[in-house]
């Protein structure tokens, strides 16, 4: 290690705010999460309503999402809050 290496580390460890501010790395893995496919269309849904977003002319301002997990199929229908 250069001497200017070893100079820089101490002056990092004595400086305040460098430990403050210091991200420490987090040696723990996390297991991989297991996770279920649908083996039939419509097994596995997903909504959610999304908004607000800018006002259609029809005074629209938010949308509800319908989305199939296994077949992909997606549907957006316009509400009005």
């Amino acid at each position: 290690m250069a001497w200017y290496e070893t100079r820089i580390e101490e002056y990092i460890r004595q400086c305040e705010i460098c430990q403050r501010n210091k991200i420490t790395q987090n040696k723990t893995k996390l297991r991989t999460k297991i996770t279920t496919t649908p083996e039939i269309v419509c097994e596995k849904c997903a909504l959610d309503i999304v908004g607000p977003l800018n006002q259609t002319v029809d005074e629209h301002r938010y949308v509800l999402t319908f989305k199939n997990e296994l077949s992909k199929f997606t549907l957006v229908v316009p509400i009005v809050q």
